[in-house]
């Protein structure tokens, strides 16, 4: 389960590295 967490973080904040933290929006997709 901790795993499945720390890849999700690391997901989430490679689409804020890519779409910049202005550009940021919680995505519905992320969380299931």
């Amino acid at each position: 389960l901790t795993r499945c967490a720390e890849l999700g973080n690391r997901l989430g904040a490679l689409k804020i590295a890519v779409r910049g933290p202005q550009n940021y929006t919680v995505d519905p997709t992320l969380r299931a």
